[in-house]
């Protein structure tokens, strides 16, 4: 059975609590949403705070948000893509803070500085080695940044030139860090030739990573290839999913089989 749990908003993002709460980022009015599976009630948890114009930049609201991670203590971590932070919402807060990045309108402002962002994606969080460590797929700048809890700048641990290779990452969108600290991480390529549209595999402190779906070079539409890859989620067999954004699909990879399937 499909049931419709939400309509008339443009979705980036969803998470599933420990208690199988609803969390979703709506861009139609730059918000995090909350469905409580308690009572069905349906709440803004972060932003949505807009009174003059679509967006904004205070610590009430956000521009644009991509990425998303709800906590174990019910933090909502966003992806404040267009202010080019990542902003922390503790649970019933009505304000939130930032807690990597800052953006155009801050002294921080935009670019490839340690405590710089251009362009955030795709977020995780690690609850279980470095408690509070924050993972951000910084897009526009080819790479993977880690801002351990606290600090005022972070460590980029996956690449940060772009490109194809194995020690490159053309344009990270989303991420997963396992209990042994190993990335996963969907890159894409937009352009041309489409090289990179690939989930990689990124040990602790290695200095490249391994083509665990998808292609290195190019793309298609083959039951091994990738287009545009965006959001990745693993089941509890370690199959891996794979939102294949521009082939329309979502791709299930088995890696104790040769053959992968669309879902």
């Amino acid at each position: 059975m499909i049931v419709t749990l939400v309509s008339n908003a443009y979705i980036t993002a969803v998470f599933i609590d420990r208690l199988d709460n609803i969390y979703f980022v709506n861009q139609n009015n730059n918000s995090v949403q909350k469905l409580s599976t308690t009572n069905g009630l349906l709440t803004i948890v972060a932003g949505g705070n807009i009174v003059n114009g679509p967006h904004g930049f205070a610590l009430n609201e956000l521009n644009n948000p991509l990425g998303l991670y709800v906590d174990r203590s019910s933090t909502v971590y966003v992806s404040d893509t267009y202010n080019n932070r990542v902003m922390k919402w503790l649970a019933n807060a009505k304000i939130g803070s930032v807690v990597a990045g800052g953006g155009i309108y801050t002294s921080v402002g935009v670019g490839r500085a340690l405590n710089q962002l251009n362009l955030p994606v795709g977020i995780f969080v690690d609850e279980i080695n470095e408690i509070g460590a924050l993972y951000i797929c910084d897009s526009n700048n080819y790479r993977i940044q880690k801002w351990l809890s606290g600090a005022s700048a972070g460590i980029t641990v996956a690449d940060g030139t772009g490109g194809a290779l194995l020690n490159q990452i053309s344009q990270p969108w989303s991420i997963i860090v396992d209990t042994n600290s190993i990335m996963y991480i969907t890159d894409r390529d937009m352009g041309m030739y489409g090289n990179g549209n690939r989930v990689m595999k990124w040990l602790s402190n290695a200095r490249q990573g391994q083509v665990t779906a998808g292609t290195q070079y190019g793309v298609g539409a083959g039951s091994n290839l990738l287009h545009s890859p965006q959001g990745i989620k693993f089941d509890s067999s370690w199959n891996l999913y794979v939102a294949d954004w521009y082939n329309h699909r979502v791709q299930k990879f088995i890696f104790n089989k040769s053959v992968n399937t669309s879902c």
